[in-house]
């Protein structure tokens, strides 16, 4: 096989498994924008296209960094799903400790969402954990 026929399979390889690694955001953003349009974290981060975190999924790839890749795509699964379910019990306790005597700075902040700081928060530990892993590897 010559080198040049080496690249190609290579070039093959590393875009099929981007390729398999981008399929979990395109099955997230059809569901998001189908079944799940009115939660609060699947509608924005699908209308916000995951904040391009995908295109860090393919250039992990391509640089042959795949335990990043990866962390960045269960990172962004879980992030997701913890971020509004985790968000929604944080808001409706914060909601339910709304009094009267509050201003309406107060109120607003108690009804805030904090599903994206979730998602996010969950996104850093994936990775942060994936190169504890990836060190420990080595």
């Amino acid at each position: 096989m010559t080198e040049n026929n080496s690249k190609k399979l290579e070039l093959t390889y590393k875009m099929r498994y981007a390729a398999l690694l981008l399929l979990p955001f395109l099955i997230l953003f059809i569901i998001s924008k189908t079944l799940l349009k009115d939660l609060y974290l699947f509608e924005w981060t699908s209308r916000h296209l995951y904040l391009y975190i995908w295109v860090l999924v393919l250039a992990f790839v391509l640089t042959d960094n795949k335990i990043l890749a990866k962390a960045i795509v269960y990172g962004n699964i879980a992030g997701i799903i913890i971020g509004q379910f985790l968000g929604d019990f944080i808001r409706n306790q914060n909601i339910s400790k709304i009094t009267s005597d509050m201003n309406a700075e107060q109120i607003y902040r108690m009804h805030k969402h904090p599903g994206f700081q979730i998602w996010i928060i969950v996104m850093i530990i994936s990775i942060v954990i994936s190169l504890i892993f990836k060190k420990r590897k080595k």
